[in-house]
């Protein structure tokens, strides 16, 4: 049986981390997201998979590949770029592959349930569709699902108001189909708990509600991701007797504090009375100063945290510091972003990358970089190098900085030709850039290139020149 898993969100719930990575492949432990729910569905027999991605897809694919080493075959559907298609219309577009009986599943889940289960009842059942459900303490958070004493549905609320609300048990977005359900997803935008899971029982379909036996999250949200993060901790530290997870080789003071479990990765280094745990992952290359405490938390790789500092709840992104006697509680701080001595992060705020945050500052909310779409620089596929450009003089600034490999990836990607055109709006500069392109040079020549021709457009610009056709760029 075909299992279609939705991953071409946005991951708005998790910005700004998901700013310079799709959602699907945030960490999780010390793989992706995604990687946990391919090998999942095919440990459980869901060997083929179709897999709709779109924002920052790409990475996704370059990561998974064809799935052979995952024992599993996956095909692959890009939705269009700046068009909302909704959950149903993501799954409408390869209904031409979906002649039989399907399972689909979102690409931001965390589960352990037998899925097999779940097809079974359905199939028992003579339903046109199955909705996986679940009992959580905040349902007004999802979509509730109300059903009989046999399971029958008679009635859905999209995240109703709570004191509105009329059930504890939500749709986790888990779903068996019958290929006739296609027939009721209209013209995109469209989802299943909007319009066509409505519309299908006002045509008295009939719907099944199965009630999940086993672990399910999620993950697309702080709440869930660390929740997430901390069941794996636990069942790893279960399953092999390790309560501190090692993935390579670490600098872990004598004198530090790791209150189990914790994931300790590649070449980080914790100083002396510092207090790491429990329920904390510490990336590849972070490091982490005497006398602070990190507790229920993730610090993406190169993240540094300067002495006496105390995290918690919170997730950290990559090339982040933080400076000494920063306070993050219950956050998400940015990749590359600057907190200086004494900051105090409050509750459910966001730091957005590369944005700096003055000495002594008490942030309640969120702190927006001022461009609303600036170039992140990668190295490659995920790899952030925490450079950042926002306008024409910052752009040349990076041009001269930046790690040259980082130049190739964007220049023969047509990256850069891109942003100029739709962001900067200079076309006439993107051509130039795409002549530099086309001329196929590689290390020091292409820095050199590019920054002649970017400077040589921003002075005519600057100067007002009325000669070069560059001016009306």
């Amino acid at each position: 049986m075909k299992t279609v898993v939705l991953a071409g969100g946005e991951g708005t719930r998790l910005r700004p981390l998901t700013l310079t990575r799709p959602k699907p492949m945030l960490p999780l432990g010390p793989t992706p997201v995604i990687e946990h729910l391919i090998k999942h569905l095919t440990n459980i027999g869901f060997n083929e998979i179709i897999l709709t991605i779109g924002y920052m897809g790409e990475q996704v694919k370059r990561y998974l590949g064809d799935g052979s080493r995952f024992n599993a075959r996956i095909h692959y559907s890009f939705e269009p770029e700046d068009y909302l298609v909704g959950t149903a219309g993501s799954v409408k577009m390869v209904s031409h592959l979906l002649q039989q009986r399907f399972l689909v599943i979102q690409g931001d889940t965390y589960t352990e349930v037998d899925l097999s289960k779940l097809v079974k009842a359905h199939i028992e059942s003579g339903c046109d569709a199955t909705i996986m459900v679940k009992s959580v303490e905040n349902p007004w958070l999802f979509g509730t699902v109300e059903y009989d004493e046999k399971g029958i549905i008679t009635g859905f609320q999209e995240k109703p108001e709570p004191e509105r609300c009329r059930t504890n048990k939500i749709s986790t977005g888990v779903y068996v189909f019958e290929p006739d359900v296609l027939d009721f997803i209209t013209q995109p935008p469209c989802d299943f708990a909007r319009n066509v899971f409505p519309k299908m029982l006002a045509s008295r379909k009939k719907m099944l509600a199965y009630e999940c036996e086993g672990y399910w999250v999620d993950v697309g949200s702080r709440q869930g991701y660390i929740e997430a993060q901390a069941h794996l901790l636990k069942k790893h530290m279960r399953e092999y007797n390790e309560p501190i997870w090692r993935l390579g080789e670490a600098e872990l003071s004598k004198d530090a504090r790791l209150e189990p479990p914790v994931l300790i990765g590649c070449d980080v280094r914790i100083e002396a009375d510092a207090t790491i745990g429990p329920y904390t992952c510490i990336m590849s290359a972070s490091r982490v100063s005497s006398g602070s405490t990190i507790s229920s938390a993730t610090l993406f790789e190169n993240v540094t945290v300067g002495s006496g500092s105390n995290i918690s709840h919170s997730i950290i992104g990559e090339r982040a510091i933080l400076r000494e006697r920063v306070v993050v509680k219950d956050s998400i701080v940015g990749q590359a972003a600057l907190l200086k001595n004494g900051v105090n992060i409050y509750s459910e705020s966001r730091i957005w990358p590369n944005v700096i945050v003055e000495e002594g500052e008490q942030v309640k909310g969120t702190i927006l970089f001022t461009q609303e779409k600036p170039f992140y620089f990668f190295l490659d596929y995920g790899k952030y190098t925490g450079i950042i450009a926002s306008s024409i003089p910052t752009f040349i600034e990076a041009l001269t900085i930046v790690d040259i490999k980082s130049i190739e990836f964007h220049l023969y990607r047509r990256d850069f030709e891109r942003w100029i055109r739709d962001v900067i709006q200079a076309p006439l500069l993107a051509e130039e850039i795409a002549s530099v392109r086309k001329q196929m040079l590689a290390g020091e020549e292409v820095r050199a290139a590019l920054l002649k021709v970017v400077k040589a457009w921003f002075r005519y610009v600057t100067e007002g020149s009325e000669t070069s056709s560059c001016s009306r760029g």
